[in-house]
């Protein structure tokens, strides 16, 4: 077991001479030159321990990330008209795929999920010229589905990177063609 997965009780009952009782020892408690109890500059047996926590850091799965954004006080920017107002601002460019387009995939795919319109081994197809392909793509890659991701030639390079990077099969329409066209991203992801 890796230890940073283990919780502060675990490694208590492990090794006791790990913990003082309050959490890990930091290294104003006991260290000398870097070393205590087989520890030498936070690591033992090759695993990384931060020292002076109460317990071990918290690790998240990456999609457990979307969403949980920070939030910050623009209200100086915005210069409210009506006195006392706050202006925040949700700082979704902090998401796994860099976009508020994350957050929205995520929902979709949890209500699929949940519905079993989306199952195990499923392909998922979406048009799209960039931000919302890549966040199929994304989450289609940590849940294990196929995805199929179709767009436009309009669509950078950096988003066509990351799409195929994240193993989607990446669909591009031909240039110039009307969205009416049976070849264009948004009627092709429809047959």
């Amino acid at each position: 077991m890796d230890l940073v997965s283990m919780s502060h009780q675990q490694v208590s009952k492990t090794n006791g001479s790990l913990v003082n009782g309050n959490g890990l020892t930091n290294g104003s408690n006991g260290y000398t030159n870097g070393y205590k109890n087989g520890l030498k500059n936070g690591l033992m047996n090759g695993h990384h321990i931060e020292h002076g926590h109460s317990d071990f850091m918290q690790i998240q799965r990456y999609q457990d990330l979307i969403g949980s954004t920070a939030m910050v006080d623009i209200t100086s920017l915005a210069n409210p008209k009506v006195p006392g107002v706050k202006v925040l601002g949700k700082c979704e460019f902090l998401n796994p795929g860099f976009s508020m387009k994350d957050r929205i995939v995520k929902n979709i795919f949890d209500k699929a999920e949940q519905k079993g319109l989306l199952r195990p081994g499923g392909t998922v197809v979406a048009a799209s010229s960039g931000n919302t392909g890549a966040a199929v793509a994304m989450l289609a890659a940590m849940r294990g589905y196929k995805a199929v991701i179709t767009t436009s030639p309009k669509c950078s390079e950096e988003k066509v990177a990351s799409i195929k990077a994240y193993g989607a099969e990446l669909i591009m329409s031909p240039p110039g063609v009307s969205e009416d066209h049976p070849e264009s991203y948004m009627n092709m992801a429809k047959t």
